[in-house]
């Protein structure tokens, strides 16, 4: 059995978990530190189960780790204000970067991490547009009230960076993909994450998933520069016109409401 499979399993289904807590429904933060602990027990047993027990941790990673470490530590040292007790959340984030980096050299992992992300960003960006059009079924209970897309979220940035976040891998992952329906797949999902980052009307996220697209596409053409990657043009074209598409249908749609009335995501992105 691979062991790995145990905390990418916890992780996965811990993931939605997290991506589900609506205001409305329960605490993002306890369902965080419920995910954490499941996910570090996980790790620990599935790590006790293998016959080889080398140092799980690149030696790159390893140094960050005890660098962020010492770091947070300085911090909290010299700051009066500053409690010790707020060292749980940091010190949780290395923990994730450790079992990540322990499960990044398990293939079946990192596809199940990788689709289980897909899908939840698809998701919100699904759950973005129903706020959108004010189809949901769950009353808007954040200080925003109905006036921002926040999705499943309790800020329109988190949606926003989310959403910068996952969608130059959704890119990658259509540039990689081989059969038709993965693609179909894949596009749909791609829009839906691309149309959640414009909703949330989040600059920052903006200029975030446009800087990782960059850095996709700079790649992309570097591995085609040296034959590693082979790009079926048509189904990119396409789903460039749907992204094309996507933007032009939204430019003129308000997203944000300020003093003067509402603005509209073209007039925020000039004004970025």
């Amino acid at each position: 059995m691979n062991v790995r499979l145990i905390p990418a399993l916890i992780l996965a289904v811990g993931g939605v978990g997290l991506l589900l807590a609506h205001p409305a429904l329960y605490s993002r933060l306890w369902a965080y530190g419920v995910v954490v602990g499941l996910a570090g027990c996980g790790a620990g047993v599935a790590f006790l189960r293998m016959d080889r027990r080398d140092w799980p941790l690149p030696r790159k990673v390893s140094v960050a780790l005890v660098v962020a470490g010492t770091s947070n530590l300085l911090s909290i040292a010299v700051n009066e204000g500053a409690a010790w007790s707020g060292l749980w959340l940091p010190a949780t984030h290395c923990g994730l970067v450790c079992i990540g980096a322990w499960l990044a050299v398990d293939g079946v992992s990192l596809r199940l991490l990788g689709a289980t992300f897909f899908a939840a960003a698809a998701l919100a960006g699904f759950y973005a547009i129903l706020q959108y059009y004010h189809l949901d079924p769950l009353p808007a209970i954040t200080p925003f009230g109905s006036e921002r897309i926040v999705s499943f979220f309790e800020n329109p940035n988190f949606l926003g960076n989310f959403a910068a976040c996952a969608l130059p891998l959704a890119l990658m992952a259509f540039v990689c993909a081989e059969s038709l329906s993965a693609r179909i797949v894949l596009a749909i999902g791609t829009c839906a994450i691309y149309a959640g980052m414009l909703l949330a009307g989040s600059r920052g996220g903006w200029m975030a998933g446009l800087a990782a697209v960059l850095i996709v596409v700079i790649g992309i053409a570097r591995g085609m520069w040296q034959g590693r990657i082979m790009i079926a043009w048509l189904p990119l074209a396409a789903l460039l016109f749907s992204l094309v598409a996507t933007t032009l249908l939204l430019s003129q749609r308000p997203v944000v409401k300020s003093h003067d009335g509402p603005v509209t995501m073209s007039e925020r992105i000039l004004s970025t």
